[in-house]
């Protein structure tokens, strides 16, 4: 106890002291617990939406279909785009690229080109069926490939068209097709292409008989001097 103090306050100053040296550091605790922020993620199919926090993230990709979030960091070029070295970008374009070519190789198939992609079409000299237009004035001469008669599938249709007293070729025509099953009342989904061959030949590709029962070709035939209608059937077995 030092000169000039009270008893009482030689034991008040220490315990101070004591309090004083014991309380925690506000400044310490203050910078403990601020969060260290998480690594930025993007969505991986959203490669142009601003980044978010992992925690949040979840939800949003979910409702955006997304799936799941990147494992693999987010690399920008100086343009804000992703880098060309981002292994899921390459992926991406490679698999665009890859469809672009399979839908252009379908599109390039021409009337050689059997509707299921086997090769070059080949009609039987007999036809399978001969029917009249509705008018009577056509005869039509019905043969299919690569099946006939014609099995459930994608097949083609040959139409021969001759005039039915002269049995002359008609050429030129038009014809607008759409396969039908009369008994389900529904056509099929894929459209039928049609290309003129020889005089009064006509055949019609991307046939899809794409379930069994009786089917229909329906077919509106237009001219310089003809507007008629038939309606060949095929049982799909």
């Amino acid at each position: 106890m030092g000169k000039g103090m009270t008893f009482a306050e030689a034991l008040v100053i220490p315990f101070g002291v004591i309090m004083r040296d014991e309380r925690p550091d506000r400044s310490a605790q203050m910078s403990l617990a601020v969060p260290r922020p998480l690594p930025l993620q993007m969505c991986a199919n959203e490669t142009n939406d601003p980044p978010h926090w992992r925690g949040k993230a979840s939800a949003r990709a979910g409702a955006r279909g997304c799936g799941k979030l990147s494992h693999l960091p987010l690399r920008l070029s100086g343009d804000g785009r992703r880098a060309e070295s981002d292994p899921e970008s390459r992926c991406m374009r490679r698999l665009a690229f890859l469809l672009l070519v399979h839908a252009l190789a379908g599109c390039s198939s021409g009337p050689d080109d059997t509707s299921t992609g086997t090769g070059p079409l080949t009609f039987v000299a007999q036809p399978l069926m001969t029917v009249t237009s509705g008018s009577g004035q056509l005869q039509i001469d019905v043969r299919t490939a690569p099946q006939q008669p014609p099995s459930r599938g994608v097949q083609a249709v040959q139409l021969v068209i001759l005039d039915a007293k002269t049995l002359t070729p008609e050429t030129g025509l038009s014809l607008a097709v759409l396969p039908w099953m009369p008994a389900m009342g529904h056509g099929a989904s894929l459209t039928p292409r049609v290309q003129e061959g020889p005089p009064g030949t006509y055949v019609i590709s991307n046939v899809d008989f794409f379930m069994a029962g009786t089917w229909e070709v329906r077919t509106n035939i237009s001219g310089d001097a003809t507007t008629d209608y038939a309606a060949p059937s095929f049982q799909i077995p």
